[in-house]
């Protein structure tokens, strides 16, 4: 109701899981729920081996994020059938667009991107704020990138103290 108090009629989720996800939308397209429209790319394809966060790096709760998030949400790519398989599964639930997140090796990000355009899907990346991953996401042509102007800032910066 907030959303659109302030004039927000459509929101993008780039990392939503997919039941709760869709099953909202579909409850706003058919005025069961009020709310502005909601566009999502449903779960992420996590490519990476481990969550590195600070705060997940006590045993305890790595053995959480291994045995409930990162089984269940680990979709490395590795050839462009499971690049189509994956973004076919999201798009027979209505999204648009998929995000792909850390997956470990360049290839595999071309290799959604290929899918992605043969299904007329966008792609939203994420490579864990890493510059380098986010330059390549650029010049391989993603749709957009996610979580990439604070470096862009930082390595402005640095360069004028050099």
């Amino acid at each position: 109701m907030v959303n659109l108090a302030f004039g927000v009629t459509t929101v993008h989720n780039p990392s939503y899981d997919t039941i709760y996800g869709f099953t909202d939308a579909e409850l706003v397209r058919s005025g069961k729920k009020i709310g502005p429209r909601i566009f999502l790319t449903g779960t992420i394809l996590y490519g990476a081996s481990k969550i590195s966060f600070f705060f997940f790096s006590f045993p305890f709760f790595q053995l959480l994020i291994f045995f409930f998030l990162v089984g269940y949400y680990r979709c490395e790519i590795y050839d462009l059938e499971s690049a189509r398989e994956n973004l076919l599964r999201l798009k027979a639930y209505g999204a648009f667009s998929v995000k792909s997140y850390q997956q470990p090796c360049r290839s595999s990000r071309q290799m959604v991107l290929d899918a992605a355009r043969e299904l007329g899907m966008a792609v939203v990346p994420e490579g864990g704020m890493n510059f380098f991953w986010n330059v390549n996401q650029i010049i391989d042509g993603h749709t957009t990138v996610f979580i990439l102007f604070y470096f862009i800032l930082f390595y402005f910066i640095s360069f004028l103290f050099i």
